[in-house]
């Protein structure tokens, strides 16, 4: 190997993850926005980053591939003049991964990946989320993709794609890829990676964002949405999947068997949820939004993390959300504690009774 080869390996970077604005050319074309929810910090460019990025990135770093998250869209709104492509241009990197996780970012996330081949022909384009993973076989007829990375939790399968790519392995052997032969040939390896639990992980990545802010000389980077150094918030993520089965929603139990493999819920011990919670409160005094009903993986579970959380006794206000109104007993024992870090529920959906767990939640 080369002294560059060496350099490179050591203090180069291994993947951008890039976030787009939900419009490409938002900045240029008078565009009428339908309504956006109130639990919906962003704008209707959803500059707000899926919070998987952070953990990609986060186990890609303790795996030794450097890994720089830009959040294009943010960058974007705060400043109009901001220069995308001399931005991009500034990136230099093997591999660029683009989140096309919610769909209203199908423009942003392809017009990006459009402007990284063609300022970087010889680097590779890495699609992931949910969205993502339905649409594959699309993707893959756009030139400017070469890989979709398929189901909820890529971290590993990331990690795999990394490690082929760097030593000349084949790529039949990275779970849930898609991607392409040099002949064009689409090729779709199994779904095979779908962890039972969240407790492998750190997600929301904290610790890697914190440090990350410091290696890469960069806070606006990183920055979640437009208004969060007025109103700043932080997130506690519950589970991955869904027991419920909604009609409207793409997140429903058989949506997540359908497009990443999944039939039970991964869940985040309680905790991991109260210690996320605790590192949280030594650099933030911000709310907490706790994503996912409690109830998710049982009020046995549910009750076991809010026992935690008060014996912690943190001074950060929680927010839950609630799929269908909790009982009494629940909401005195959850939603009474007083003090500074008290407990506020947000109902943002109504579960038919129809698609509520009868007996058990998986």
């Amino acid at each position: 190997m080369s002294l560059r080869s060496r350099w490179q390996r050591v203090f180069g970077l291994d993947l951008v993850l890039l976030h787009a604005p939900s419009v490409w050319d938002f900045r240029e074309e008078i565009i009428v926005q339908g309504p956006l929810a109130d639990v919906i910090p962003s704008t209707t460019e959803f500059e707000m980053y899926p919070i998987g990025l952070t953990s990609i990135a986060a186990y890609l770093e303790a795996n030794s591939y450097n890994t720089r998250l830009v959040n294009l869209a943010y960058r974007m709104l705060r400043n109009r003049d901001f220069d995308v492509e001399a931005r991009i241009r500034q990136l230099k990197a093997p591999v660029y991964g683009i989140d096309l996780h919610w769909l209203p970012h199908a423009n942003g996330a392809l017009g990006i990946a459009e402007l990284v081949k063609r300022i970087h022909p010889d680097a590779k384009v890495l699609l992931g989320g949910l969205s993502a993973s339905y649409f594959h076989l699309e993707l893959m007829e756009n030139p400017a993709v070469d890989f979709v990375l398929r189901g909820d939790s890529t971290e590993e399968p990331c990690r795999q794609l990394l490690h082929a790519l760097r030593e000349g392995k084949p790529l039949e052997s990275v779970q849930n890829l898609t991607w392409k032969r040099d002949d064009g040939t689409v090729v779709v390896n199994p779904l095979t990676f779908v962890p039972a639990d969240l407790d492998w992980i750190d997600v929301p990545a904290y610790d890697f964002m914190l440090h990350a802010v410091f290696k890469y000389r960069s806070f606006a980077d990183f920055l979640p949405y437009i208004e969060w150094l007025r109103y700043p918030s932080t997130m506690l993520l519950s589970s991955r999947g869904c027991p419920y089965d909604c009609a409207i929603c793409g997140g429903s139990r058989s949506a997540y068997r359908a497009v990443a493999g999944r039939n039970r819920v991964a869940l985040r011990s309680p905790e991991k949820l109260v210690a996320d919670a605790r590192l949280i409160s030594t650099f933030s005094r911000a709310p907490i939004f706790m994503v996912h009903d409690p109830r998710v993986g049982g009020v046995a579970r549910g009750d076991r993390f809010f026992e935690l959380l008060a014996e912690a006794d943190l001074p950060n206000e929680l927010v839950i959300e609630v799929f269908y109104p909790a009982d009494r007993a629940s909401s005195t024992r959850w939603l009474g504690r007083p003090g500074p870090g008290a407990c506020r529920s947000r109902s943002n959906r109504r579960v038919p009774r129809s698609a509520r767990p009868t007996a058990s939640f998986p």
